[in-house]
């Protein structure tokens, strides 16, 4: 896969240098597939969801070959951080609970829904850190490109061959 190689190559060159390359994760629709939807967001049931085992297994990739590996994901309720940490642990154990960055809607009231992951991404780089986005929707990619000086990012299904 193209996208993995550049990373791993990237993670090379940077790490040569004493630089780090930090990849973000989202975790709904990108690390975990929710394919029950409802009206009320808070009866989304994040227990049933299934790992995306192609983004997973390259996630796991870069994680072992020395990259930062990182969730960023939105909550719209408090319950959901518990459900979500816990189905993290379950599928995902390789991130450290450090990197997994869950953001409760309430928490950011003055600030776009589609601005808040940009807004707390960038408290967690460093300008010499080499860092990638991967988000299933489209706005939060527009909106980090524009507020996150020398971000790549990429669509999930830059993953599927």
């Amino acid at each position: 896969m193209e996208i993995v190689k550049e990373i791993l190559e990237k993670q090379k060159q940077e790490s040569s240098k004493g630089k780090r390359v930090k990849v973000f994760f989202d975790l709904d629709g990108v690390l975990a597939e929710i394919y029950k939807f409802t009206v009320d967001i808070a009866e989304v049931d994040f227990k049933i969801a299934r790992p995306v085992k192609t983004v997973v297994n390259f996630a796991r990739k870069m994680h072992d070959a020395g990259v930062e590996v990182f969730i960023l994901g939105m909550c719209f309720i408090p319950h959901q951080k518990n459900d979500k940490r816990e189905w993290i642990a379950k599928h995902i154990s390789f991130v450290k609970s450090e990197n997994v960055l869950l953001l409760l809607r309430s928490d950011y009231p003055d600030i776009d829904r589609f601005l808040i992951k940009s807004h707390v991404l960038k408290k967690h780089i460093a300008e010499s850190d080499k860092v990638y986005f991967v988000d299933d929707t489209s706005e939060e990619l527009r909106n980090m490109l524009k507020n996150v000086s020398g971000i790549t990012c990429f669509h999930p299904t830059a993953f599927i061959e």
